[in-house]
């Protein structure tokens, strides 16, 4: 993958989470920016998000917003009734960052169609990125009754040679890969049936990692052993719906209990038919 097919994921995926959260159809478009980019007076005021890719791309990115499309894109966000003049609050803020992470989770999923592997995107917190710009670039958001909104990315790796990002600016996001065709609309009966079944308790369970054991390794389990699990620390937990995985997420700790804060997660047609395949 190269730096071109990236910027086009992610514009892809700006449209497809805009759309989906703010109701209207999104254009996104991406030029690359010059080595300077907005001034460091602009970035101290708005919105950072850091996000650290995996491998094969093994990268680490981040998103600036400016205060007046992070408090546009926060007020949506929460349904609040939009106001140019407020203040970039931290309710703002944290809508934001969650709206990244769904547009984070919808790239992974087409970085994984187009590598052939899984390569998890996972948030690294709100903070002026540490590190030196390889790849500078912006997103340019469109849509009928909204402001333009800018989302400007930097990464530490270009993933290709400069000469492979020089497309003719702007590029159209490429469309994410087509999702399943659903099932033809069932009957009124079928359609009764689904909603009796909405109801219906399922037990869904989270897991942090893997491993296979000899049996031998297994009867020899004490009380102080140690099993070690082929996932990284900052790797994302698995969502199972049985014995099926229907999305990754983040654990987080919510009034006292484990939470899983959902990054990715399969369509709702996909976790109906994990039920009964």
């Amino acid at each position: 993958m190269n730096g071109k097919e990236y910027l086009q994921i992610w514009a892809a995926a700006g449209a497809e989470v805009l759309q989906q959260t703010l109701g209207a159809k999104f254009e996104v478009q991406w030029d690359l920016e010059d080595s300077a980019g907005p001034s460091k007076t602009d970035t101290d005021t708005g919105v950072w998000l850091e996000f650290t890719v995996a491998e094969p791309l093994a990268l680490r990115q981040s998103f600036w917003i400016s205060p007046s499309d992070a408090i546009y894109l926060g007020q949506a966000f929460v349904g609040e009734t939009a106001d140019p003049l407020a203040e970039l609050s931290p309710d703002h803020r944290d809508a934001v960052a969650e709206l990244f992470r769904q547009i984070a989770g919808t790239a992974a999923l087409a970085v994984k169609a187009q590598v052939g592997k899984e390569c998890p995107i996972v948030f690294a917190g709100s903070r002026v990125p540490g590190w030196e710009p390889k790849l500078r670039a912006r997103l340019r958001c469109m849509a009928d009754g909204c402001p333009p909104l800018a989302l400007h990315l930097q990464a530490d790796s270009d993933l290709a040679p400069a000469a492979s990002l020089a497309a003719p600016p702007p590029q159209a996001a490429a469309p994410l890969p087509p999702s399943p065709a659903p099932p033809s609309p069932p009957a009124a009966q079928e359609t009764r049936n689904l909603e009796l079944l909405l109801d219906m308790q399922l037990e869904v369970a989270i897991r942090f990692g893997k491993r296979e054991m000899v049996l031998r390794d297994i009867l020899e389990l004490n009380a102080g052993s140690v099993v070690e699990f082929e996932q990284h620390i900052e790797d994302p937990v698995e969502l199972l719906l049985g014995p099926r995985v229907i999305g990754r997420g983040e654990v987080v700790v919510v009034d006292g209990n484990y939470g899983l804060r959902v990054t990715e997660i399969t369509g709702a047609h996909a976790r109906l038919n994990s039920l009964v395949k």
